[in-house]
């Protein structure tokens, strides 16, 4: 067999797991016997490895021939896989922010102050790009106009660089600013550079945070009438902040990548309807078809066709999709 490019490892298999469950993708389905022939193998390794496939429902016993072995499509079982495993680091990740502040907060001394007025517009822009380059793992913002201190392209290259070192960037936009030409060809190319996207009808600030340690958030009412800020280093109101931000994030549209050029059509027109969305949270709490059907008054054949509608919009192929394609969109 071609040696491999990628891995499996990555998804609790071992390095044994994956030879079998290659062989079986690649020559279908298989005996024990016949899989330890060709990974040469000992039979009882090969059959550990199907032990471990089959609980992780990379295979099944085969119908039409129970002494053999066939492999559950890759892009239907190892998706879910991949899903689970995007999960549980996204919640590393946020472990670890928690983590870097409650040390950040041991071992620097804040001092009295926790934030401070920045005015003008050039400082402001500089607490901007200051911003942008503390960040080690995740920049959060709000745009919306008008645009006094960093207006559509004039901060691309800070941009770049952040999403170059890997920090994870998610920018909520209020929707004139999709209407704005300068504003939606710079979004459509950040989206392709790999940043999150959504949009809110209206939002009450403009923010930019960075990690845990540091927000700037605008000032409606800045002293002398200039353009004013406030950086907030730490404490409570940087936690409310970021609340703010993950509960708007929450409820805003996710913005497509493929949202093109015209600034009309920025959004997806695919949010499910009240009863579509009643059903999916019914069957992630863990209800079955028929207790779906009975809270809400329709017939089990009904909300499975109902289902099989919204797998076909979202592009999935089981349920597992479905869920985590619901929470991603926003469609709870």
């Amino acid at each position: 067999m071609e040696r491999p490019n990628g891995s499996l490892l990555g998804l609790g298999l071992g390095e044994d797991d994956e030879r079998i469950y290659r062989l079986l993708v690649a020559g279908g389905p298989a005996t024990a016997a016949e899989l330890a022939q060709s990974a040469r193998l000992e039979a009882d390794a090969v059959i550990r490895s199907l032990e471990r496939l089959h609980a992780l429902e990379l295979a099944t016993e085969d119908e039409d021939d129970p002494g053999r072995t066939r492999p559950t499509a890759p892009h239907t079982a190892l998706g879910d896989l991949v899903r689970l495993r995007e999960h549980e680091l996204n919640r590393a990740r946020t472990a670890l922010e928690e983590l870097t502040a409650v040390h950040r907060h041991r071992v620097v001394s804040t001092g009295p102050d926790q934030a401070e007025a920045v005015l003008g517009s050039d400082e402001v822009g500089r607490w901007v790009r200051h911003l942008q380059d503390a960040a080690g793992l995740e920049i959060r913002a709000f745009v919306k106009p008008p645009y006094v201190a960093v207006g559509p392209g004039q901060n691309t290259a800070g941009e770049i660089a952040v999403l170059e070192r890997g920090v994870r960037s998610r920018v909520l936009v209020e929707r004139p600013v999709l209407a704005d030409p300068r504003a939606h060809g710079e979004l459509v190319a950040s989206l392709e550079r790999g940043q999150e996207l959504r949009v809110a009808s209206e939002l009450p600030v403009k923010l930019l945070i960075a990690d845990r340690a540091l927000a700037l958030v605008s000032l409606d009412a800045p002293p002398e009438g200039r353009v004013g800020a406030l950086a907030v280093r730490s404490g409570g109101l940087l936690e409310a902040l970021i609340a703010l931000f993950e509960q708007t994030w929450d409820r805003a549209a996710r913005v497509r990548p493929d949202l093109g050029t015209d600034p009309g059509l920025p959004l997806p027109a695919d949010v499910p309807d009240p009863v579509d969305q009643r059903i999916l949270n019914l069957l992630l709490a863990g209800h079955t078809d028929d207790a779906v059907a009975g809270q809400l008054g329709m017939g089990r054949r009904t909300v499975q066709r109902r289902l099989r509608a919204l797998m076909d919009a979202a592009g999935v192929t089981s349920r597992i999709q479905l869920g985590w394609h619901a929470r991603d969109r926003g469609w709870l």
